[in-house]
């Protein structure tokens, strides 16, 4: 008995001359290398959004800008971390023989990172009880672990702020950041 064509087979038939047809016809065969094409972009793109992970992480992690000692913050330029906070000094270390015009030094020392290419200048504040101090900058002459208020390009160091505040003041937070004005920098509570 002769095979009788079914629906099934009909329409399976059909489907295997319409794909071979699809590939046979000439518009049809610049489709595969578009394929690849596509697929090498994508992959490149993936490739490049890997490579920017990976190599923008030496510049430092997405840091806060505020937080506590002990953590490290940014201004956006530099990192900044309090490491120890020293108060009721009754000289500078480095200068045995200054006194106090306020009352009391604070030593605060931080780590400090500059990432970037290129040389930051900084500036701190402190804020103690009803007022906000500066550092005594002129004693970064006499202290060789002072901090200068600018770190050089791919830098990372270690040093110390003097801050001469009230007697009795007690130190509430740090602001330190290139730039300082208005709600810059980066701000440490102590």
């Amino acid at each position: 008995m002769p095979d009788v064509p079914t629906p099934r087979s009909v329409r399976q038939t059909a489907e295997q001359m319409s794909r071979t047809d699809r590939l046979s016809t000439p518009g049809a065969r610049w489709l595969l290398p578009l394929r690849a094409g596509v697929a090498l972009v994508i992959a490149c793109g993936a490739a490049l959004l890997v490579w920017a992970v990976f190599f923008s992480a030496e510049d430092g992690p997405d840091l806060p800008h505020e937080g506590k000692a002990g953590q490290e913050v940014t201004d956006g330029t530099v990192i900044y971390r309090l490491t120890r906070v020293r108060c009721g000094l009754r000289s500078p270390p480095g200068a045995p023989g200054e006194k106090p015009d306020n009352g009391q030094f604070c030593e605060l020392t931080l780590d400090v990172r500059n990432p970037g290419g290129s040389p930051a200048s900084w500036d701190a504040r402190l804020a103690a009880g009803n007022a906000t101090y500066a550092p005594e900058w002129h004693l970064e002459q006499n202290d060789a672990k002072a901090l200068t208020g600018r770190t050089e390009a791919d830098e990372h160091r270690t040093g110390r702020l003097v801050f001469d505040i009230a007697r009795s003041a007690d130190p509430v937070e740090l602001t330190i950041g290139v730039g300082l004005s208005g709600d810059a920098g980066a701000r440490i509570s102590l």
